[in-house]
């Protein structure tokens, strides 16, 4: 009798365990789908550009890489620390991070910023109207098809303070 309930508590055990493996591993599956899409995208997208298109957004994502270099080469112990917190959300992180860098860090962030408005605008200078309506399509299914849409239509969205937000978008209450 008891090795009955040791061998069913044992095959218990095992399909608790296997079916977190089983979850994971489709997380997994699903994060390395949307990848694989979001690079496909890139390169149907990348298809349709122009060389000098391509080049100036190589050139961009390159000057990027190396601000992004200089800023984490800027960040003191403490600010690493931050960014290693595993009890932090990102947008927590964010904030942390932003409130303790320096003036040069700042500047860094800001110029980066600047410079990336410039770019996309002066990319877009560039675009025909075909690569236009493409683009604009690609992003539009990009919305349809992400899951973080459907939580603002349907979900119950609620403030800080636990309470559903009640503001009908008609002014003061």
């Amino acid at each position: 009798m008891k090795t009955n309930k040791i061998k069913l508590a044992m095959l218990t055990i095992a399909m608790i365990f296997g079916s977190f493996l089983y979850a994971q591993d489709e997380n997994r599956n699903m994060n390395q789908n949307q990848n694989q899409n979001r690079n496909m995208n890139y390169e149907t997208i990348k298809e349709t550009l122009t060389p000098e298109q391509q080049a100036m957004l190589q050139e961009e994502r390159q000057l990027m890489i190396q601000n992004r270099k200089m800023l984490r080469a800027s960040l003191t112990e403490d600010q690493l620390a931050i960014l290693q917190d595993p009890a932090l959300t990102r947008e927590q992180i964010r904030e942390r991070l932003r409130a303790s860098f320096t003036d040069e860090q700042q500047q860094l962030v800001l110029q980066q910023q600047t410079r990336l408005r410039l770019m996309r605008q002066e990319f877009q200078n560039t675009l025909t109207e075909e690569q236009r309506n493409m683009l604009q399509e690609r992003i539009q299914q990009r919305v349809r098809n992400s899951g973080e849409q459907g939580e603002l239509r349907t979900g119950n969205r609620s403030n800080s303070n636990g309470q559903r937000n009640t503001n009908t978008g008609k002014g003061k209450n």
